[in-house]
């Protein structure tokens, strides 16, 4: 098992070294002479952006971000004050508690986090072109299989801590 275990690590790895060259490429091309777009700035963007649609909620919290980054509260605010600087995001304070804040995506931030949306996903249309048709199917359930079972391995080491 631990054989096994050992090239499930070496792929991991391999995978994640290619999303993280593929988000360093499709997101550089937005970084200009006077840009505030880094790679954290783009999963920040981002993050707001899909948590906006998929929860129909704006009101993403500052802990919200830095558990996503996980990153520091301190970091999270030099990142929010770059793209607040950008235009790209607002902060807006909470009508409960005001020494709360939501970060909140300008029109800019929609647009330029659309586009890495679309980016991302024309990026993964031509990678699944690359993988035969009727192989299609078993690796999108191999990848779901394995990422529940991560997922739930995950729950339990996090319990036995």
């Amino acid at each position: 098992m631990a054989d096994i275990a050992k090239e499930y690590l070496d792929v991991l790895g391999l995978i994640r070294e290619n999303l993280i060259k593929r988000d360093v490429n499709l997101r550089s091309c937005e970084k200009k002479e006077g840009s505030v777009v880094g790679r954290v700035e783009c999963a920040l963007l981002q993050y707001l952006y899909n948590f906006k649609i998929n929860n129909g909620n704006p009101d993403v919290s500052m802990n919200d971000l830095s558990d996503f980054l996980v990153v520091s509260h301190s970091r999270v605010t030099r990142v929010m004050d770059n793209l607040v600087l950008g235009g790209l995001v607002v902060r807006e304070h909470s009508e409960v508690d005001r020494r709360r804040w939501f970060a909140v995506l300008t029109q800019k931030g929609k647009d330029m986090a659309s586009i890495f949306e679309m980016r991302t996903l024309d990026h993964q249309i031509e990678t699944i072109s690359k993988i035969p048709e009727k192989d299609q199917e078993a690796v999108l359930k191999a990848l779901t299989l394995y990422s529940d079972a991560f997922n739930d391995a995950c729950k339990l080491f996090t319990r036995r801590r």
